[in-house]
């Protein structure tokens, strides 16, 4: 999972071999949407805090 990362070469480089990509991102032009499965155009902090409380459950 890629959060508030923008997704410059070494970025993309060190989640090549990834099966899966999230990325949380408010730039909806982020380069890092080019290269996940699933995109969350959002500022990472508003949306952390209910994600990591669902993956807790």
């Amino acid at each position: 999972m890629a959060v508030g990362i923008r997704g410059d070469t070494f970025h993309d480089a060190a989640i090549a071999d990834a099966r899966f990509i999230a990325a949380i991102h408010p730039d909806p032009d982020a380069p890092i949407f080019q290269v996940t499965d699933l995109c969350l155009e959002a500022e990472p902090m508003e949306v952390l805090p209910a994600l990591l409380e669902a993956l807790e459950r």
